[in-house]
């Protein structure tokens, strides 16, 4: 464990210093912006001129878009070092680290659950190679949902979270074709003490506007943000099929 946090440790500074160092390539891009602009009005230059310096500028904007994204995933690298250097600590001290769900059982999703709506062949089919495709993804830190259509994957969940992923999959979704599934699980080998993923009403909602009509979640591993017995309320009303894995193992037993 003390080698554990020595690792830590070694890696925390280089965040910050990495923050600096596209912080200042961030400033000289931006001044680097303000001269062009500045020459191009100054010294009133040709027609062509001045489409020369602004594709310059247009293209300068684009790598401080780039800077800020890098400089975004910087700081939350920083808050996420912090915290596991936090957490070895605790551990080294034998304090142990409670997830929520052994305080809030009653917001773990139960490891057997279905709404109303049954899921169709198709769908689970579709969730089957779903989950594959996050157990694949799983080992690499990359994401907790994903939507598939058939076999055809059409999202999987970035730094922007699981509600945008859907937002930006609505257009993606082929109206005409059935079996479009959402799901969502943790990561293989995700410390849920720290990180459970959470599911609730409000990622409901956004399930309905895309028209996606099945979800499968896995058990125990999802904390709701709302009641089950709302969330069921709100699945039913929306005509949406909401399942856990072993439920849909359960019934492709039977």
């Amino acid at each position: 464990m003390q080698q554990d946090i020595l690792i830590i440790g070694v890696l925390f500074p280089a965040i910050p210093l990495m923050m600096v160092n596209f912080g200042n390539r961030y400033s000289v891009l931006a001044n680097l912006i303000r001269h062009l602009h500045d020459e191009v009005i100054r010294d009133n230059v040709s027609p062509k001129d001045a489409e020369r310096f602004l594709l310059q500028i247009s293209r300068l904007r684009n790598r401080l878009h780039l800077i800020g994204i890098i400089q975004s995933c910087a700081a939350i690298s920083f808050v996420l070092a912090l915290g596991a250097m936090i957490a070895a600590y605790f551990d080294e001290q034998n304090i142990r680290v409670v997830s929520n769900a052994e305080y809030l059982p009653q917001q773990v999703l139960p490891l057997f659950y279905r709404t109303q709506r049954q899921f169709t062949a198709g769908e689970g089919d579709a969730a089957k190679h779903a989950r594959t495709v996050l157990d694949s993804l799983g080992d690499l830190d990359i994401g907790q949902s994903v939507i598939v259509q058939q076999r055809r994957v059409l999202a999987i969940e970035g730094a922007e979270g699981t509600n945008e992923m859907i937002a930006r999959t609505v257009e993606l979704i082929d109206k005409s074709q059935p079996d479009t599934v959402f799901v969502k699980m943790a990561k293989s080998g995700q410390d849920i003490a720290l990180d459970m993923p959470v599911f609730g009403v409000e990622t409901l909602s956004y399930l309905e506007k895309s028209g996606i009509r099945a979800v499968c979640l896995e058990g125990e591993k999802i904390m709701l943000a709302d009641p089950l017995d709302v969330i069921s309320a709100a699945a039913d009303k929306a005509g949406i099929s909401i399942c856990t894995f072993a439920s849909l193992s359960e019934k492709a037993d039977d």
